[in-house]
């Protein structure tokens, strides 16, 4: 199912990243015993702040400018495995540390962190969008959901300690969507969570 979906072509009229590819998960899926679910990636995994893709030593993630390919291609099987790579080694290569180190600071209280492995961040959707995601409108963010949330489901059938939900729609939507999940509620306000 992984390599599936990382060979899928980028949708029109859905406003993912132009040259983006999928972003499975960020870190080591295998090794990994927890994890965190945001929403969707952000477009900075793959576009500097004038909207040009990554490359070089500034690169997080394998776009598809890297691998030659028009957002219309369908990956093949090898290009998909490059993909999975890059995003296994996310926080080996380039993190995005503005949105990650605050994340870290907290899982790391219950004794996990992205960057030794033992914490994998996944999101309802995986590709990046341009806008983000409270920028899309609903029907934009509907046909993304369906489209992604069954692979998040598979993600999810792996027997992880704990799962930390970033947000009240990552919360409603996992209600509403994923039927065989039971979420049981772990309060963190004893967790003192600074700005980074």
């Amino acid at each position: 199912m992984i390599i599936e979906r990382i060979k899928r072509p980028i949708e029109n009229n859905l406003s993912i990243t132009k040259q983006s590819t999928p972003i499975i998960y960020f870190g080591n899926y295998k090794k990994a015993n927890s994890c965190t679910i945001s929403l969707n990636p952000s477009d900075r995994e793959f576009l500097d702040n004038n909207g040009n893709i990554l490359s070089g030593n500034k690169e997080r993630l394998c776009s598809r400018k890297k691998l030659g390919k028009e957002d219309s291609d369908i990956l093949t099987d090898s290009e998909a495995s490059i993909v999975e790579k890059y995003c296994n080694n996310y926080f080996k290569i380039n993190p995005y540390k503005i949105w990650f180190n605050k994340y870290d600071y907290l899982i790391k209280k219950f004794g996990y962190s992205y960057y030794n492995d033992s914490c994998v961040a996944l999101d309802l959707i995986q590709w990046a969008t341009t806008p983000f995601w409270n920028g899309l409108n609903d029907n934009t963010r509907l046909k993304l959901l369906e489209k992604d949330l069954p692979v998040l489901e598979y993600l999810l059938e792996k027997n992880f300690e704990i799962i930390f939900l970033n947000g009240g729609t990552v919360v409603s939507n996992l209600n509403r969507y994923l039927n065989g999940i039971s979420l049981n509620e772990i309060p963190a306000s004893f967790v003192n969570i600074k700005k980074i």
